[in-house]
């Protein structure tokens, strides 16, 4: 699997390890699906970390494609 590509999907499981910050809106619980989060990845081989921003959609559709993934890989064995 590409590095690039596996630190993507890793961030994006991040995401979800990550609390409600004050995107969350207070009165109903829901999460702004347009909100911007940003995170900082380190590559291999580099001291210098990158920052990867997306929409709160964006990572959700990330992790949920990780999670796809890791199913199929898991279950091929």
């Amino acid at each position: 699997m590409n590095k690039r590509l596996l630190s993507v999907l890793v961030s994006g499981l991040l995401a979800f390890a990550v609390s409600a910050g004050p995107g969350a809106n207070a009165a109903d619980g829901a999460k702004d699906p347009e909100e911007r989060i940003c995170y900082k990845v380190k590559d291999t081989g580099s001291h210098a970390p990158r920052r990867i921003c997306k929409k709160r959609k964006q990572w959700e559709k990330i992790a949920r494609q990780a999670k796809e993934a890791a199913a199929r890989s898991s279950g091929s064995r």
